[in-house]
């Protein structure tokens, strides 16, 4: 079972205020701004947030709901801890949302007022007509106005905010996220991935995302560890190298993109079976072999810092070939599965308990049921616990089709292993049903093709077949250009990524069922539309490509 977790706070504005009392000459959270780390003191976040709130109090604004949007960072954080802790309810929105998106998001979740960040100016210009709007570069001189306006002091099983769902092909929903909701997946975090005053987690993904910011900013926060913020994905091996984190929370874009990193810089210096070699030989080191590979590959682990112990992958399910590639050189992966219907937490794998081809095993305080079992064992999963959400924001029937008797409806399919270790196999909106009432799950056959070389991203399809009155299966391929230039060089034709592609095709088909294979591939020239947890949109595949 999971490790034992830490007392639960009931709402965020107690945690932040024991954080304060507890680490409050602490670093809470380290910004990259023109040049150089600026830090920041548990003490001075609980009271610039507190100061904040009690400014936008001021304004009229106690018990409004508040939209934050923008960049990761000091001022992100401080605008939500004063909207959902001292005003009202935060309403967080990615800064890729297109306007008409945000726009809507504001009709639909009766928002009061707008905190942005100023390269989000546009936003404000669009809202600014209807809504009080504040930019972040603004933040300092409200905090200085030491308002006495009277604060709003949140019930545990009042809405902290309103969470949007990422967008994967459906409309994105706004789920109402209580405070003992956010509380109870932060106390479970530390039963998974204990934290504490010397650890510092290094921020990437938009903190507009649930899973980042209950397991990467609030969790922090309520252990005394400290957030690093860098200057993106492109600077992620500098930045890292500078503030030397001990964990990193990562979506499965991230972890191949620092494993192929890894792998490119060692083919680069020509000592790739040198290092194959070496990791052949730390399988017979046993219970050291972390340790080994930690100091054989130092080199490695000084690119990222010198500290990092773990990192955590969650939206979405990793390749589990870069989760054991990045094994091999003594870096350990972890997978965890959530929703925002969940403040982000399921199930996980933890150190001491893990299967890294799973979703981990559910978390403690929850319970996790198969719905609809088949005979293969795989059904709808379905989640009961106290970080369910109660519902969705003024839409009554998506919550009734949601929530049924207790349990969530989570709208995945998966099954368990005889160790209790929970596998995804693909959302149950995308099975392709085959005329014989055989299921296709496009995830399980992605994850094989991704596995090649050769390609980069893929996506599957199901396309009808007037003649056979059925499905046909078909591959969307991003090939890996960088790969096929390796093998045929720079003038790489189209005959030969074709070729190759076909083999990968084979080599897939030869390892699935019948009703599985794939029958025909298309090509794409560019990578596929992803939304902010890096999850392919799904309505993005079609364009850009040749059926082949």
């Amino acid at each position: 079972m999971p490790a034992k977790t830490s007392a639960m706070h009931a709402t965020i504005r107690e945690l932040l205020i024991s954080s304060a009392a507890l680490f409050p000459k602490k670093i809470a959270f380290e910004e990259k701004k023109n040049g150089e780390y600026i830090p920041y003191t548990y003490s001075r976040v609980a009271n610039d947030a507190e100061r904040l709130g009690r400014a936008l109090c001021a304004r009229g604004l106690r018990g409004a709901h508040i939209m934050i949007i923008g960049e990761n960072g000091y001022y992100w954080n401080i605008a939500y801890l004063a909207a959902a802790a001292f005003c009202g309810t935060a309403v967080p929105i990615s800064r890729s949302r297109e306007i008409g998106t945000v726009m809507s998001a504001a009709r639909d979740c009766d928002v009061a007022a707008v905190i942005y960040s100023d390269n989000c100016s546009s936003v404000a210009e669009a809202l600014g007509n209807t809504l009080p709007t504040f930019a972040f570069s603004e933040l300092d001189g409200l905090i200085a106005e030491n308002a006495e306006a009277e604060t709003n002091v949140p019930e545990p099983d009042g809405t902290a905010e309103l969470a949007y769902t990422a967008e994967t092909g459906d409309t994105p929903k706004a789920v109402i996220l209580t405070h003992k909701n956010i509380c109870f997946s932060v106390s479970q975090m530390s039963g998974l991935i204990p934290l504490g005053v010397e650890d510092k987690l290094y921020s990437i993904l938009p903190v507009s995302h649930i899973y980042e910011r209950v397991c990467g900013m609030l969790y922090p926060l309520s252990s005394g560890a400290c957030v690093a913020y860098g200057e993106g994905l492109r600077h992620l091996s500098t930045n890292m190298r500078i503030t030397r984190p001990t964990v990193l929370l990562a979506a499965p874009l991230i972890l191949d993109r620092i494993h192929g990193k890894i792998w490119a810089n060692i083919e680069k210096k020509g000592i790739g079976e040198k290092v194959r070699r070496a990791i052949a030989l730390t399988e017979a080191a046993g219970p050291l072999r972390t340790a080994v590979r930690r100091q054989i590959f130092a080199e490695i682990h000084d690119s990222l810092g010198g500290r990092l112990s773990l990192i955590v992958s969650g939206g979405g399910m990793a390749n589990h070939e870069t989760v054991m590639g990045l094994r091999h050189f003594g870096i350990r992966a972890l997978q965890g599965y959530g929703m925002t219907e969940t403040a982000s937490l399921i199930s996980a794998n933890t150190r001491e308990l893990h299967e890294y081809a799973s979703a981990g095993m559910p978390i403690s305080g929850g319970t996790v049921d198969i719905y609809n079992m088949q005979s293969d064992g795989i059904g709808e999963i379905r989640y009961r616990g106290v970080n369910v959400t109660p519902g969705y924001y003024k839409n009554d029937e998506l919550t009734r089709k949601t929530l049924r008797d207790g349990w969530l409806y989570t709208g995945d399919m998966g099954y368990f292993d005889r160790r209790g270790f929970l596998h995804i196999v693909g959302r149950k909106s995308n099975v392709i049903l085959t005329a014989r009432r055989r299921a296709v799950f496009p995830e399980e056959l992605e994850a094989l093709l991704e596995a090649n070389p050769f390609v980069r991203e893929a996506a599957v399809i199901g396309v009808e077949n007037a003649a056979t009155r059925d499905y046909d299966i078909v591959a969307v391929i991003y090939p890996d250009q960088d790969n096929l230039r390796a093998i045929y060089g720079e003038d790489c034709s189209h005959a030969q990524i074709t070729r190759e592609i076909e083999n990968v095709i084979a080599g897939v088909n030869a390892q699935t069922e019948s009703h599985k294979r794939i029958v025909r591939f298309a090509l794409r020239s560019t990578a596929f539309e992803k939304n902010e947890a890096g999850k392919l949109l799904r309505s993005s595949i079609i364009g850009g490509t040749e059926i082949i």
